[in-house]
């Protein structure tokens, strides 16, 4: 029997971010096993791309536009700090070496692993 709530709601704050990640995710051909764990934080490369990016713009910008990107890296930088982007790297070990997969090697192609390793 499944229960349901009687009232209520969720409020999220902002620049919350929800993720989900397939079971049966679809491994690419040339990808490292290292590359498909850090898929996962997909969205946290593309947020230090787009700090990256606002950086480069600063140089060329009125004060007005810098206020906001000096904002808007700010921003960026505490998500980055608050979900652990800095030691993505030693998550992806920790993870790889409790799957079993740490011994493989993770520079090893997504497309060499048997159909169990897929799995994990």
């Amino acid at each position: 029997d499944k229960l349901m709530p009687d009232e209520g709601k969720v409020i999220w704050s902002n620049n919350v971010r929800v993720g989900y990640m397939d079971q049966h995710a679809a491994l690419v051909k040339g990808q490292s096993i290292r590359d498909a764990l850090r898929d996962a934080f997909k969205y946290l490369f593309d947020l230090e791309t787009e700090m990256n990016s606002l950086y480069e713009k600063m140089g060329d910008c009125t004060p007005e536009e810098l206020e906001k990107m000096l904002e808007r890296t700010a921003v960026i930088q505490d998500l980055l700090d608050h979900n652990g982007f800095y030691v993505i790297d030693a998550k992806v070990e920790e993870v790889a070496k409790g799957l079993g997969l740490l011994d493989l090697g993770l520079d090893k192609d997504v497309d060499d692993l048997s159909g169990g390793q897929r799995t994990k």
